[in-house]
């Protein structure tokens, strides 16, 4: 580090070099016990801080790369919430999560307090508490194809719930962090003085996000149209991109996080026929930069403080555990889903999360919670992560039990993974001549197809007509899942492009081995390609026109002949014989 320094090397290269490199090996070696990333990343921060190896002795280096993360993380959270959803069967999940979550915030508040926490510190400690982890439960409940199941979707929805909470979680970190300095500060008779301060910087920040959301609503569609002209996505990401930075530092300037206003776009973005595209590509952005921000909050965390509150940091991870399982069952259970159901999804989202990290550090760095304080429970969240898979496995064991007792006869309901209908599904890339004839075809036929293309006109256009039509890459995974990989039968790729086929031909195949895939090749040699990659059927342009040239040269040259040689007794060969 010194002898890198003094040959002129940024020190915060040096050190994001070691935090990439650090994060890459532990993620490598949490695969292999099949453990989620994030637990490895704050532990690669502890081993790379100065309380161990010393290898990053400036937190602060990689500190703001971290920041960047966190904004567009909860950009990513507002392209979720799409209010079409509540039209999906997930308002009753969401209700489980608003009343859980609002239940755990007042008893682990009350829990901090009782352990001598002032009440602005107690109320952070509980909202951070109150998060579960969305990055690890999805995960699980994807590897074991449990997420269209109903805990599942029960989770999914308590989760979206929980996201959109935090925003109002870092929102209240000013507010509190104005209400513990009045509290050091023993103000009394300017109570009043310091309460309409809070107000007044309420209602500025209240104005700054009426006017970044009356005029992203209209700006921001417009804009994002103007960047996909020409198909060029990568336009389109850094107009997003933009957008959600630019309302990130104007809510920081009104006195809000920055947070929230990356998040008002991502909001607002979820309504335009651009987001499963703009979420594609930021997802691999957004977690490189996610490692960066765990490993800096591993970086804090000092092993030698913490040897001395273990049994402080085992007795919150066990109230923690018991208040989260039961606030989210119990909410489950009175919103109505069946007691088997409601167990195993208490369970399951009983750790706390990546969002806990979050609103901690937001609070340590506003100063309603101190450092001393901020450690143990950061080891706390840690430790909930790594037993996650431990809670999730225990979750169908503890339903089958409790439903065996007296008072339970419920079992949960077996759910079908996909759709009622079975008619084919298909998914269609490219809507040109004959993208536009094979889609005729598959109505004629009654087929269900969703069309995936770039050209914003076209999708637009489609869904006008009631048409399943999805803005996107066909390469990117994240929009093949959007509309909907997993629960196809067969995947059309009729782009007219043969490089961006054979992507298309990996990415489709990666994400669903078993679907079959046809493709149109300009050239034979593309074709062999396609079927190395992974397509069932290719069509080659060149073959299929030589075909059919030879065919009507055949005809055509057989009909003057047949006229030359009618008198000699020869049929002609005429068109219809």
């Amino acid at each position: 580090m010194i002898t890198l320094a003094a040959s002129g090397v940024s020190p915060a290269l040096v050190s994001l070099a070691w935090v990439l490199v650090a994060a890459a090996v532990a993620t490598i070696l949490l695969k292999q016990v099949k453990l989620n990333a994030i637990p490895g990343y704050l532990v690669v921060g502890v081993l790379l801080g100065p309380s161990l190896l010393g290898l990053i002795k400036e937190p602060q280096s990689v500190k703001q790369i971290g920041d960047i993360a966190v904004v567009l993380l909860m950009f990513g959270i507002g392209m979720h919430m799409d209010l079409s959803m509540l039209k999906g069967g997930l308002l009753r999940p969401l209700m489980a999560g608003l009343v859980s979550t609002i239940v755990s915030v007042i008893a682990l508040s009350l829990c901090g307090m009782l352990i001598g926490l002032n009440a602005p510190a107690a109320i952070a400690v509980g909202i951070a508490g109150a998060m579960s982890s969305t990055a690890v439960v999805l995960r699980l409940l994807q590897q074991r194809r449990e997420l269209k199941q109903s805990h599942g979707r029960l989770s999914f929805g308590i989760l979206v719930m929980q996201d959109l909470l935090v925003i109002a979680g870092l929102a209240a970190i000013p507010a509190l962090a104005a209400w513990a300095d009045g509290s050091r500060a023993g103000v009394n008779d300017d109570d009043t003085a310091t309460l309409l301060q809070v107000i007044a910087k309420g209602a500025i920040a209240v104005g700054a996000i009426g006017l970044l959301l009356t005029g992203g609503r209209w700006a921001l569609p417009r804009l994002l149209k103007a960047a996909t002209r020409g198909a060029d996505t990568e336009l389109l990401l850094i107009t997003a991109g933009g957008a959600a930075l630019g309302a990130a530092a104007l809510t920081a300037w009104a006195g809000f996080s920055p947070e929230l206003g990356a998040f008002i776009v991502g909001f607002l973005l979820a309504g335009t026929p651009f987001r499963h595209e703009v979420e594609g590509q930021l997802v691999p952005l957004r977690d490189l930069f996610l490692a960066v921000f765990f490993v800096s909050v591993g970086l804090r965390l000092d092993v030698t403080s913490l040897s001395d509150s273990w049994h402080w940091i085992l007795i919150s991870l066990a109230v923690v555990t018991v208040i989260k399982a039961g606030s989210i069952a119990g909410a489950s259970r009175i919103t109505g889903a069946p007691a088997p159901v409601a167990i195993r999804s208490g369970l399951g989202l009983a750790q706390a999360g990546e969002f806990s990290l979050v609103v901690l550090v937001a609070a340590m760095g506003a100063g309603v919670i101190q450092e001393d304080t901020a450690m143990p429970l950061i080891a706390t969240v840690v430790l909930s992560l790594i037993v996650t898979p431990t809670l999730v496995n225990l979750g169908p064991i503890v339903a089958q039990k409790v439903t065996q007792a007296d008072g339970f006869g419920e079992t949960e309901p077996k759910e079908a993974d996909g759709e009622s209908s079975d008619a084919p599904r298909v998914l269609l890339a490219g809507f040109g001549p004959v993208g536009r004839a094979v889609a005729h075809r598959l109505e004629l036929m009654g087929c269900r197809w969703t069309l995936i293309d770039l050209n914003p006109e076209t999708i637009e256009r489609q869904r006008k007509l009631g048409r399943d039509a999805l803005y996107g890459d066909v390469t990117n995974r994240l929009v093949l899942e959007s509309a909907g990989i997993e629960q196809a039968d067969a995947v059309l790729i009729a782009i007219p492009d043969d490089a961006a086929m054979l992507m298309a031909v990996r990415a489709v195949r990666a994400a669903n081995p078993r679907v079959k895939i046809f493709v149109r090749a300009s050239v034979l040699s593309k074709g062999l390609l396609a079927r190395q990659a992974g397509a069932d059927d290719v069509v080659v342009e060149e073959v299929a026109a030589a075909e059919i040239m030879a065919r009507d040269v055949t005809r055509l040259l057989g009909d003057r002949n047949g006229d030359r040689t009618d008198a000699a007794g020869e049929t002609p060969v005429r068109d219809g014989q």
